[in-house]
């Protein structure tokens, strides 16, 4: 399922631009040709008789089906098949206009319904999963479960984590698409409904007003051109004739189709009396089981209306649209309400005739008390009615009315029903429905039901024209109007419509109604009061299907980005696990002892690459260190082995000279050792050097004894004050090497802050240059962006000025397609009264006048489409002035912007030299604290080492003199002469 297979209607109201413009529709609307040349084919334009324009018709109508259905491609083939059979024709002009605005038609994206039940549902999940993620992965699970987590591979790790992370991103994203998705059909969905009625308002019910305006108009330029004064017995008498011709006969040709019937056309004095009409009835009112039930598949035919005859001089002048006309002599239109007793003199009682019934039990939905609004107790008729004014001389001498009747116009309703496949359209006289295919309990049309008072009070309460209304009707919607468009409030194009929840059978509708006003919108707009409504209502089973699809759209494309992660998190979690996968098996190798391993991944140039080559130089260091070791280890041995004979060779002569000298052992100074040969010889020589300088010495250290007794007896005081001296100055030098060592401390703590501070202060330098270059290139562009605008504002001037000139060339265009219409349709009623010899002329004339009306028609669209073109324009103009405005004001702001950067920049460059000294200043003090610290310990070394030799010289003379004793008693054990 794509997209395009859920694409709502864009353009839900019928295309009826797509439709023969219905005043030009049929080459003989407004033709007075007689019962036999409608009966003869050959006094027909073959391109339009009624075989080929009904086949014609049903085929522009099943495109316009199609199209209305998104059925883009069959529908652009049944335009071509179209286009192709009627070249020249109006059902050709009409589809390929179709084909046009098929083609310049966008895909677009249904707008969204209120979102907020949507955006609830999801707050709950999301919060879900934020509460999940901020609580921690591994924190959550028992420590069981914990443990199988650490147990996981890198890459398996590395795959749940990618997963679990992209699981709560895609709920979010799926679930607002979802929510947005919801609220933009819903939105589309009313503004569907809302072009629905606006069609059936503009294409339909108000059209029967341009078109009848069209044909009054003719009539009174006919009784014009031809001179007749209808307020003058005489010329009456003599032209009745023709006036009964002008009026009967030119229902019977403009009428070939149900849908554009007119119910009457009259032409009456200056007094409202009528002196000739036209009059056709519906068949239900003369039949009332006729068409009783809705059928959205029945044909409509022109049958369905009869003509009627009814006496003549009926007063009109009572009707207030006419009494209007005939004071101000300007002509006059609008949707009327007409009294059931004026309607009795045109004999259309019975058509307009409903009876009133109530739709609904439900409080909510009752309607305003019976009385509220004057319908005549039911037999009101609510109806299209145009009076024209025909002057002679400058004076007003009678009327041209032409109209229809609404009440049980049903073939008008239902035409357009099986365009819009609509179930639910209404009109209403005031909040009498009087026309309508919605079915009633008993399954007929809801004809004479009211409307719920919480529609009909506020719609037929408000004036045409009001203060936040421009004169057209129209306002721009403000934000609480958009608001209250969320809920079952009011909110249209033009703020008059309004929307309403009705339950139709058993299913639900919502409905949207639309004010209907008669003449006084022109006469009076501001105080101007609808006198009826209509309604289109489409079933909201249709709107919770798109809400379905669109969910399931939703759900599908979340889904398979879902699936997509997965698939994608194994190969990614491979790709970054398998690098640390290899560099485990190459610990683990190396591990084992084993040599000559080395990791692939040492070209890479990430953080993988650096460990990867690190590893490697580690491994080849390892494997030359255990080579060094093992040939130390076998030095040694060898070595070891040489000192062992060696030693076996030095204890056997060490052995025999100990046997010579075991004299010296008991004190005989006067042995000699025999001397050999080799260690133990040099050894013996050494001993008896020894031996002898010991006899010396033993006879000097005697002597010395003698004196060191003496000495040490009277030193030993002095020398115990020196060690106490000693010991306090050793204390006072480490409380000061304690001191000296904090100040040091504190200075390198102080260098390291103001080095930080200082690369800072240099960033912040360097961004501030930076932004001052950005602020340059901003300025830069923005003048580009000036100078375009200029530019463009010129060329708009021009165009504007070159639309007007097109406008005042449509004008031209215009007048002449008006003129050539007159003549063409005066030519035509005199070549019917020349009978056979003038139906040659006759059919020129009329293919004249059909050009004609088409020329007007193609005019009056391009005038429409210029003046839409040129308010567009003005407002490209205002844009453009604001848009330079801006330009301005933001130039200067750049520029502010870029003088405050350029200060900010040379303070930091000032704060960066204060620290730059600063921090040149604490390092030389660092240096000078660390040579006072060395200088202070060497201080407290010696004190120390002066204090501990000075009580080892106390305590060494009280030696001393004991030792001088025990040496003395030594020394005389000694043999110093044989």
């Amino acid at each position: 399922m794509t997209v395009s297979d859920l694409k709502l209607e864009t353009d839900p109201a019928p295309r009826l631009t797509h439709l023969p413009p219905t005043s030009t529709m049929y080459d003989s609307r407004n033709s007075l040709s007689t019962t036999s040349d409608r009966n003869d084919p050959s006094k027909i334009a073959p391109d339009y008789s009624d075989t080929a324009s009904d086949e014609l018709l049903k085929k522009l109508l099943q495109a316009n089906s199609l199209e209305q259905a998104g059925a883009l491609d069959e529908a652009r083939e049944v335009y071509e098949e179209i286009a192709a059979a009627d070249e020249a024709g109006l059902y050709g002009v009409s589809a390929r206009k179709a084909l046009a605005t098929i083609a310049d038609t966008p895909p677009q994206i249904p707008p969204s319904m209120n979102s907020g039940v949507w955006e609830s549902a999801n707050s709950t999940d999301d919060d879900g999963g934020k509460t999940s993620v901020r609580a921690g992965f591994l924190t959550q699970f028992p420590r069981g479960i914990e443990q199988q987590w650490n147990n996981l591979s890198f890459t398996n790790k590395l795959t749940v984590l990618l997963v679990s992370g992209a699981i709560l991103p895609v709920a979010i994203v799926t679930q607002g698409l979802i929510g947005r998705t919801q609220a933009r059909v819903e939105q589309e969905f009313r503004s569907q409904l809302q072009r629905t009625t606006s069609s059936w308002e503009e294409d339909y019910v108000v059209w029967t007003e341009d078109d009848s305006l069209t044909e009054a108009e003719n009539l009174a330029r006919l009784v014009r051109a031809n001179g007749i004064n209808l307020s003058d017995p005489k010329q009456i008498a003599q032209r009745q004739g023709y006036l009964s011709a002008l009026v009967t006969q030119g229902i019977t040709a403009g009428d070939r189709r149900a849908d554009v019937t007119k119910s009457f056309r009259i032409l009456t004095d200056r007094s409202g009396r009528t002196l000739a009409k036209g009059i056709k009835i519906h068949d239900s009112a003369l039949n009332p089981e006729a068409y009783r039930q809705p059928n959205p598949t029945r044909e409509i035919e022109p049958s369905e209306f009869i003509a009627i005859e009814t006496p003549s001089n009926a007063n009109l002048g009572d009707l207030e649209i006419v009494r209007q006309v005939l004071t101000t002599g300007q002509p006059l239109r609008g949707i009327e309400l007409v009294s059931g007793e004026i309607l009795s003199r045109l004999g259309l009682e019975n058509q307009a005739e409903i009876p009133i019934l109530l739709s609904s039990s439900s409080p909510d939905l009752a309607p305003a008390p019976i009385g509220t609004y004057d319908i005549d107790e039911g037999s009101a008729g609510l109806a299209t009615v145009v009076v024209y004014p025909i002057s002679l001389n400058n004076q007003l001498v009678g009327t041209a009315i032409v109209g229809v009747l609404h009440n049980r116009h049903f073939a008008l309703l239902d035409t357009f029903q099986q365009l819009v496949d609509a179930n639910s359209i209404s009109v209403f006289a005031y909040d009498w429905r009087v026309n309508t295919n919605v079915p009633g309990r008993d399954g007929t049309r809801a004809l004479g039901t009211l409307a719920p008072k919480s529609v009909s009070n506020p719609i037929l309460d408000r004036p045409f024209k009001s203060p936040q209304t421009d004169g057209q009707g129209d306002r721009e919607p403000g934000f609480f109007d958009r608001l209250l468009a969320q809920g079952n409030e009011e909110l249209t194009d033009d703020g008059k419509g309004l929307f309403q929840e009705e339950t139709i059978g058993n299913e639900k509708y919502l409905t949207y109604y639309r004010p209907l006003y008669n003449h006084q919108k022109e006469l009076n707009p501001q105080e101007a009061k609808p006198i009826g409504m209509l309604s289109v209502g489409r079933s909201l089973d249709d709107l919770e299907t798109l809400v379905a699809e669109q969910q399931r759209l939703g759900l599908l494309v979340g889904g398979v980005v879902l699936v997509g992660v997965i698939f994608a998190a194994i190969p990614i979690a491979r790709a970054f696990a398998g690098s640390l996968t290899e560099l485990a098996r190459f610990a683990q190798k190396v591990g084992r002892g084993q040599t000559g391993v080395r990791v692939s991944a040492s070209d890479r140039a990430d953080e993988i690459g650096i460990l990867a080559r690190e590893l490697n130089q580690m491994a080849v260091g390892i494997e030359a260190n255990i080579a060094a070791v093992k040939q130390q280890e076998q030095l040694r041995r060898e070595e070891a082995g040489q000192q062992r004979r060696e030693k076996e060779k030095l204890q056997r002569g060490v052995v025999n000279l100990l046997l010579e000298i075991e004299g010296a052992q008991r004190g005989d100074l006067t042995v000699n050792a025999p001397v050999t040969e080799g260690s133990v010889g040099s050894i013996a020589d050494a001993f008896n050097i020894t031996i002898r300088r010991l006899r010396d010495l033993v006879l000097q250290v005697q002597t010395a004894a003698n004196q060191v007794n003496d000495l040490a007896a009277r030193n030993a005081p002095s020398m115990q004050q020196v060690s106490q001296t000693a010991k306090m100055q050793a204390s006072e030098t480490q409380e000061t090497l304690k001191t000296v060592a904090q100040i040091g401390d504190s200075i390198r703590s102080v260098d390291e802050s103001t080095q930080q501070a200082a690369q800072i202060a240099q960033q912040g330098a360097k961004a501030a240059q930076e932004g001052e270059d950005v602020m340059d290139m901003t300025v830069t562009s923005i003048d580009k962006i000036s100078d375009a605008v200029d530019e463009t504002a010129s060329k708009v001037n021009r165009l504007t000025e070159s639309f007007g000139q097109i406008l005042q060339i449509l004008t031209l265009i215009s007048s002449i397609a008006e003129r050539t219409n007159l003549l063409a349709y005066n030519a035509s009623i005199e070549a019917s009264r020349a009978g056979e010899n003038g139906q040659g002329f006759r059919v020129v004339a009329e293919e004249v006048r059909r050009l004609a009306g088409r020329a007007t028609e193609a005019t009056r669209s391009i005038e429409q489409i210029v003046d839409a073109i040129q308010q567009e324009t003005i407002e490209v103009q205002q844009a453009m002035e604001t848009g330079k405005a801006e330009v301005a004001e933001g130039t200067e702001l750049v520029n502010q912007t870029k003088q405050t950067l350029k200060r900010l920049a040379e303070i930091t460059q000032t704060i960066d030299r204060y620290l730059q000294s600063i921090s040149q200043n604490t390092t030389t003090q660092a240096r000078a604290s660390d040579r006072v610290n060395q200088m202070v310990e060497q201080v407290s070394t010696t004190t120390q080492s002066t204090s501990a030799e000075a009580e080892a010289v106390a305590t060494s003379l009280q030696d001393l003199a004991t030792l001088a004793t025990s040496l003395q008693e030594s020394v005389s054990q000694f043999r110093l002469e044989r």
